[in-house]
């Protein structure tokens, strides 16, 4: 199978010019699959190699609205609100695990299921009687 046709990469694979070389002659990655390539690559983005066209299109793809940046007041107001939520859910998942432990479940399973291990689990969500 021949890479002529492609700047001697292999398909599907970017080319990688050597550090602060000039990838000429090699192809655009996008050639051939996207509208307005130009082809022939004039510059590298990491280890890619695009045309004009391309590069142009990369960065004004790349670029994000701006955003005002939030003020320490308006940060500690959303903090405070996931704090509010964050006892929330914990308070969800403490009663689900409960009834887990009421249900029958053992302690490593439920230790799995939250990411702790099964001494843990016991410690934390084991009977009043057993915590003693």
């Amino acid at each position: 199978m021949s890479n002529r046709g492609n700047g001697g990469r292999q398909p599907g694979r970017p080319s990688t010019p050597p550090p602060g070389r000039w990838p000429a002659g090699q192809e655009c990655y996008f050639a051939g699959s996207r509208t307005g390539c130009e082809g022939l690559a004039v510059v590298c983005r990491g280890t890619i190699t695009l045309c004009r066209s391309c590069s142009a299109q990369a960065s004004s793809l790349a670029r994000e609205p701006e955003r005002p940046v939030p003020s320490p007041a308006q940060l500690l107001e959303q903090a405070g609100r996931l704090q509010v939520r964050l006892e929330e859910l914990t308070r969800e998942r403490d009663a689900m695990a409960a009834a887990a432990v009421a249900a029958g479940a053992n302690y490593a399973v439920i230790g799995r299921a939250l990411g702790v291990t099964r001494q843990a689990a016991r410690q934390r969500f084991g009977q009043p009687a057993e915590r003693l």
